[in-house]
């Protein structure tokens, strides 16, 4: 194999590194040029092999997208590129490359590009059609779409992407600025968004806003959701016995606790959020426990679900809505992935991480981490272990947070320290009145209190629902396929996650989101 293709300590090779090689630069002439973006005009940051598309036609991902017809493409390389992968490039090889589909450089500039990344007779073809075409609009003053182009290109280029610079990072973080808590009048460092970040900000409270509309297709369909196995993932703890270790003490506070007053109030709680739509099985993840399993196959596959998914989503879980929740969760396992230190304040999280629980939140989920995941949850913290174990499968658990500890003790945020199982046995005992398990009572009650304290609150959105939606803004905000979102940001926490604001991205709400 070439030396220029099994280079000893690789750098990382992203398309702003392709679009300045000079190669591609002559390839795509003076009005192939003229479709990238200003940054892209500036000499190469350094020179490329010519062949890079043998590296392309290697990687695990492009192989994935061809499928069957990799293997007719492979007959239009050399036999060296036949070997196992030298390393895999980034998904969004053609994301960084405008998307104006009206301008008539864009056929001849994206036929180029499937030109050189594409190896089926079928691609290569259409990539030179989509070429030719596109250099006769030029040439003619007409308007030519790039419509033509393979659907590969298609699928890497995301039609929909704005900004493709953030599908492997997360936007720059700007200079703090000072600012007075409102509540206790003392100064503070605030995040304070670059221009970038602003522009970035609008066009994803956009995107959301058509998303949570409902307007997309859903990566895993709702309907279909299912729990992992919980024997997959057995508990550290069971946190029913987590109460005082005197018995006069456990009468009572059951006598509070457990009152008929309280139990009523469970009832009537799970009843009214059985009368709302989309309230039960809402820590079904099977679907997203299927996918690591498939990329990282059954032993690390569940290991990576149950840290990655189950346990960060617990760690970060304090004072956050379920989206905020998912986007600190993610944010900490890209951290972790990159070899990132763990910021020390908000203003120190890019955009659109933040808010006044996120610190607190990321330095429990680092902590829990140190700790080795999930191991490190147990009676010092029942409600993340709970929690956690539900994603996980387990239907025994309950996870008595903020909405079920206040709907059954007024003003409490949380059972007190040695109670948390007091708590989670009437709940139990309630759940077999009504013939559900303790999750299922939990999660559909949760919705009933909910809407007692607000009733705007009349759907629920199981959480298969709020990945579906993060998968779907972070394709249109940068281009990376779905699949590869999945796979490389949910999966292999390679990939920044992008959300809408939730209540811990707004610095002065409370934890009303807390689940």
């Amino acid at each position: 194999m070439p030396d220029e293709l099994n280079p000893i300590q690789p750098p990382p090779i992203g398309i702003s590194d392709i679009a300045r090689a000079s190669w591609l630069q002559r390839m795509l002439g003076e009005a192939g040029k003229a479709m990238l973006p200003k940054y892209l005009h500036e000499p190469p940051m350094r020179e490329l092999p010519a062949d890079l598309s043998g590296r392309v036609v290697q990687a695990p991902w492009q192989q994935r997208l061809l499928g069957a017809a990799g293997k007719v493409g492979q007959a239009l390389v050399p036999e060296y590129l036949h070997e196992p992968p030298v390393r895999d490039l980034p998904a969004d090889l053609s994301g960084k490359v405008p998307t104006n589909q009206l301008d008539p450089g864009s056929a001849a500039a994206f036929g180029l590009i499937d030109l050189a990344t594409t190896f089926t007779p079928a691609g290569v073809a259409k990539g030179a059609i989509a070429a030719g075409a596109g250099v006769a609009a030029r040439q003619a003053g007409k308007r030519a779409p790039r419509a033509a182009g393979s659907e590969l290109g298609a699928i890497l280029r995301g039609a929909e992407a704005q900004f493709p610079q953030y599908a492997e990072r997360y936007p720059a973080i700007g200079p703090p600025v000072e600012a007075i808590d409102p509540k206790s009048g003392q100064p503070y460092l605030q995040k304070a968004l670059t221009p970038e970040a602003e522009e970035f900000k609008a066009a994803r409270t956009k995107i959301a806003k058509d998303v949570g509309a409902g307007n997309y297709e859903p990566y895993f369909d709702p309907s279909k959701r299912f729990y992992p196995d919980p024997a997959n993932y057995p508990p550290n703890v069971d946190t029913r016995t987590i109460v005082p270790k005197k018995e006069a003490t456990i009468a009572k506070d059951m006598g509070a606790i457990g009152s008929d007053e309280v139990r009523a109030q469970l009832q009537a709680a799970y009843a009214r959020g059985k009368e709302m739509a989309d309230t039960g099985d809402w820590y079904a993840m099977g679907q997203l426990e299927e996918e690591f399993v498939k990329e990282l196959g059954p032993e690390a596959g569940r290991k990576a679900f149950q840290d990655r998914f189950a346990t960060s989503m617990a760690s970060t879980t304090g004072g956050a809505d379920p989206t905020s929740n998912l986007l600190m969760a993610q944010y900490h396992n890209y951290l972790r992935q990159k070899g990132l230190p763990t910021p020390s304040a908000a203003h120190e999280m890019p955009f659109p991480i933040g808010g006044r629980y996120a610190t607190g939140n990321m330095q429990m989920a680092e902590k829990i981490s140190e700790l080795g995941g999930f191991t490190g949850l147990g009676e010092a913290n029942p409600k993340r272990h709970n929690f956690a174990q539900n994603f996980m499968g387990n239907r025994r658990a309950a996870t008595m947070d903020e909405q079920m500890t206040s709907g059954m003790t007024p003003g409490l945020m949380m059972p007190p320290p040695g109670k948390y199982g007091l708590y989670e046995q009437v709940l139990a005992e309630e759940a077999a009145k009504a013939g559900v398990d303790p999750m299922n009572f939990q999660e559909v009650g949760w919705a009933g209190f909910k809407n007692l304290k607000d009733p705007k609150y009349t759907t629920g959105k199981p959480m298969i629902k709020e990945v579906n939606e993060a998968i779907e803004r972070t394709h249109r905000l940068t281009g990376m396929p779905r699949q590869e979102i999945v796979r490389r940001g949910l999966v292999r926490s390679e990939i920044p996650i992008y959300g809408v604001a939730g209540a811990a991205a707004l610095p002065m709400l409370g934890s009303e989101g807390d689940r």
